[in-house]
């Protein structure tokens, strides 16, 4: 039984790879106030924050970690990015409008799945011009993307899933 549901859910990344893309929100599937629902708000509002008019001709490739940290109480008390970040995509998100609607955001999700005194991990990766391409990563690129203000990261996390976003071209949206 399990190979089976292995196998099946390898067969269905693999066909899910040539559908089209489909521009729906995920309010049409899961009722906002759950976790799930929670949860795509939070992936979404990193997603659209870089894909945007005013970030989508930065040509520039990120993988990143977006590491929100929740203290005892469930409060989030500190959001960064790991120390490989490059300025204009940490500028594209403290020029982000909604930053405290997206913090309480993030603080629901924590208090729901009871998460106290640990890091959320958010992987981040932009990829411009070149969707589905490999990337190539030195020793140092790694060490620091576990890397937030100059120390490396310890602690209890939790890794929540990849945020990618691929663009084609300039104004293919």
């Amino acid at each position: 039984m399990k190979y089976i549901t292995i196998t099946l859910l390898i067969i269905g990344c693999f066909f899910s790879k040539n559908l089209p893309a489909q521009n729906v929100q995920p309010s049409e599937f899961v009722n906002p106030t759950t976790e799930q629902g929670i949860l795509n708000k939070i992936l979404n509002g990193i997603y659209f924050t870089y894909y945007s008019p005013t970030y989508i001709s930065n040509k520039t490739p990120v993988f990143t970690i977006l590491k929100v940290d929740v203290s005892k109480t469930g409060k989030i008390t500190d959001i960064i990015f790991s120390d490989n970040t490059d300025a204009a995509f940490k500028n594209a998100y403290l020029n982000n409008n909604d930053i405290e609607s997206f913090k309480k955001t993030l603080e629901r999700y924590a208090q729901q799945k009871s998460y106290l005194n640990t890091s959320m991990l958010i992987p981040i990766s932009y990829q411009p011009n070149s969707p589905n391409k490999e990337g190539v990563f030195t020793y140092d690129n790694i060490q620091s993307l576990t890397k937030f203000k100059g120390q490396s990261f310890i602690g209890s996390t939790v890794i929540l899933p990849t945020v990618i976003i691929s663009v084609l071209s300039k104004n293919n949206m």
